[in-house]
């Protein structure tokens, strides 16, 4: 799992500082944990994380930011992506023909679905390779571009989780008009795939 934090998992809290109010050990980690299911982790940094946790525990205009928190948020943060990683391994299998959301670096997550690499093809490798080295992988052919993809179990959500979390809106305006009509064809494209009889599909 990628790692941001850089002190050992038993690092703890200097004694000579205190959250600010209103925040706990517990608040905090609760907030990691939401926000690392939410994000990418491909470009995650410690920075980041600490941004969106002021953004979303501490009252507009604070001063008192979370930096001197760093070495325990770094440490919190990688605890967490293990766990979640181990719980995605555990509770995570996609099946061949399947309609799932998968992530792209430097893409939202996208609209795809589960096919079947050819047979002896540098894709079947790399998949039985990942799964060789004790991983999930499956590979994703994404609605729209038909581009494919051999995707982690962290890259992958199933449609319904991905729904929830309001993946079938547009992205936002900044992405660029073409990037929106590509997604929302995707999405469309994908939702008629799910109104017919699961196929098993091969690249």
């Amino acid at each position: 799992c990628t790692h941001i934090g850089s002190l050992s998992p038993d690092a703890a809290m200097p004694e000579d500082i205190a959250w600010p109010e209103p925040l706990t050990d517990e608040v905090v980690e609760a907030a990691i944990d939401r926000l690392l299911r939410r994000e990418s982790w491909e470009t995650i940094t410690i920075k980041i994380v600490l941004r969106m946790l002021e953004a979303e525990l501490l009252p507009a205009g604070s001063d008192a930011p979370l930096k001197p928190f760093k070495k325990y948020i770094g440490t919190a943060v990688d605890e967490a992506m293990a766990r979640i990683t181990e719980e995605r391994k555990a509770a995570v299998s996609f099946a061949l023909g399947q309609v799932v959301w998968a992530k792209m670096s430097g893409y939202p997550y996208w609209p795809g679905r589960v096919v079947k690499p050819r047979q002896g093809s540098a894709l079947e490798r790399q998949v039985r390779k990942e799964r060789d080295a004790g991983g999930e992988a499956w590979l994703v052919k994404f609605f729209f571009s038909d581009d494919l993809l051999v995707c982690p179990a962290a890259a992958l959500e199933s449609w319904e989780v991905g729904c929830g979390k309001g993946w079938r809106e547009a992205p936002s305006q900044s992405t660029g008009s073409k990037l929106r009509e590509g997604y929302l064809s995707a999405v469309g494209r994908a939702e008629a795939a799910l109104r017919e009889p699961a196929q098993e599909e091969e690249e």
